[in-house]
C-alpha cells in the first residue's frame, strides 16, 4: 500500500462498522442497538448508519492510495490498535459516530429516505463521514460534561526520518464565529517538549444526518515540523454556541474524522483547491485571520463570487494567503 510507504504523505480516516444496525434499504428495519455491551432491539436504522466509507478518490489533496481506513465498532467504547507502515496507531474514545455529511440518498422532506443505505460522493465526504466523538452532554452552562478522545502515534522517526507535520479533519457540527476559537481546536503533543494547538477552518454548511445546511466539518491548520518518535493527538473541551442554529442544541463538539501526516522536508507546489467554501493549499490552509502575521498577504481572486465566498459577501473576492517559507 502506497499509503504505508516510507516518508509518503498519508491520510488516516475513521470508518464505522454498524453490523446489524445498518439500514436494510427499504425503511422497514428497526434494527438493534448496542450500548455498554448490552443489545437493545427496536431501534431505527438510519441511512447515515451505513457501514464503511473507505476513501475511493483524492481527499483533502491526498491521493486515494495514500489513505488508510481504521474501522471502529458502533455503540462501544473505542480502544483500537492499528499498524500503518512503520507507525502504530492507538485510538481511544468514548464512542464513534457518523456525521451523515454528503449522503446523496438523503432527502430531508422524504421520511423514508432517512432509512435508505447512504451514498456518498468519493473524496472529502468519505473522510468526514465517521468521527471519534467526545460524547459532550447537553448543558445550559459551560463547561459541558464530555469524554476525551486521543490518538497515540509511534514509530514516526522510522516513517519520517526528516520530520513531519500533522493536519487534522474534524466535525464540530457547528462553528460559532462570535467566539475565538469558533470550534474546539485540536492538539498534538509529545508530553515532554511541545504541545501544538491547531484551530479549525470551517469547510462550510452541508447537509448532515439531521437536516440541511447545519453540519460543518473543519480542516485544521498544519502543525509545525516535529521529530518526536511518539506523539498524541487529542481534542479540546467542547463548549456551547452563543448562537445555536434555529435556537437548537448549542453543543460544539471536539471530534476527529482523520488526519494527514506529511514529510517535513517535502516542498509540494502550492496548488489550490476549493473544499466547501474554503480554499486550501497543497501544503497548508488559507485562513482569514490577521493573527497570521507578516507572512500573510492580501490576494485578490476576481472570480471568487457566490457560492465561493471566502469572507462576508461585502468583500467575497478577498482572502489572506499564508506564503511559503523561503
Amino acid at each position: 500500500m502506497l499509503g504505508a510507504s516510507h516518508g509518503a504523505t498519508v491520510g488516516i480516516n475513521y470508518t464505522e462498522n454498524f453490523g446489524a444496525d445498518s439500514a436494510d434499504g427499504n425503511g422497514s428495519n428497526y434494527g438493534t442497538y448496542h450500548y455498554n455491551s448490552t443489545t437493545y432491539v427496536g431501534f431505527y436504522s438510519y441511512g447515515y448508519m451505513t457501514t464503511g466509507m473507505d476513501v475511493t478518490a483524492t481527499a483533502f489533496g491526498v491521493p486515494t492510495a495514500n489513505w488508510t481506513s481504521v474501522q471502529l465498532p458502533f455503540g462501544y467504547a473505542i480502544d483500537s490498535t492499528n499498524t500503518v507502515g512503520a507507525m502504530t496507531i492507538i485510538t481511544t474514545a468514548g464512542a464513534a459516530q457518523c456525521s451523515g455529511i454528503g449522503n446523496t440518498n438523503f432527502v430531508y422532506a422524504d421520511y423514508y429516505s432517512w432509512f435508505v443505505a447512504a451514498g456518498v460522493q468519493p473524496g472529502n465526504d468519505q473522510v468526514t463521514w465517521a468521527y471519534l466523538d467526545d460524547e459532550a452532554q447537553y448543558s445550559a452552562t459551560n463547561p459541558l460534561p464530555y469524554t476525551p478522545w486521543s490518538v497515540q502515534l509511534s514509530g514516526l522517526k522510522t516513517a519520517y526520518p526528516n520530520g513531519y507535520t500533522i493536519q487534522t479533519i474534524g466535525y464540530p457540527w457547528i462553528f460559532d464565529t462570535t467566539q475565538n476559537p469558533s470550534a474546539p481546536p485540536v492538539n498534538v503533543t509529545d508530553f515532554t517538549t511541545f504541545t501544538n494547538t491547531m484551530d479549525y477552518t470551517d469547510l462550510g454548511a452541508r447537509q448532515g444526518a439531521w437536516g440541511v445546511d447545519i453540519s460543518h466539518a473543519g480542516l485544521s491548520s498544519v502543525s509545525p515540523a516535529m521529530t518526536a518518535d511518539s506523539v498524541t493527538i487529542y481534542g479540546s473541551a467542547p463548549f456551547n454556541s452563543t448562537t445555536p442554529p434555529g435556537g437548537g442544541d448549542p453543543r460544539i463538539h471536539s471530534t476527529l474524522c482523520g488526519f494527514i501526516i506529511t514529510d517535513a522536508s517535502s516542498t509540494p507546489s502550492m496548488s489550490l483547491q476549493v473544499v466547501g467554501n474554503t480554499l486550501v493549499y497543497s501544503g497548508g490552509t488559507l485562513q482569514s485571520s490577521p493573527s497570521l502575521g507578516a507572512s500573510a498577504v492580501w490576494t485578490t481572486v476576481p472570480s471568487a463570487t457566490s457560492p465561493y465566498q471566502f469572507l462576508p459577501s461585502a468583500s467575497p473576492a478577498m482572502f489572506y494567503r499564508l506564503t511559503s517559507s523561503p
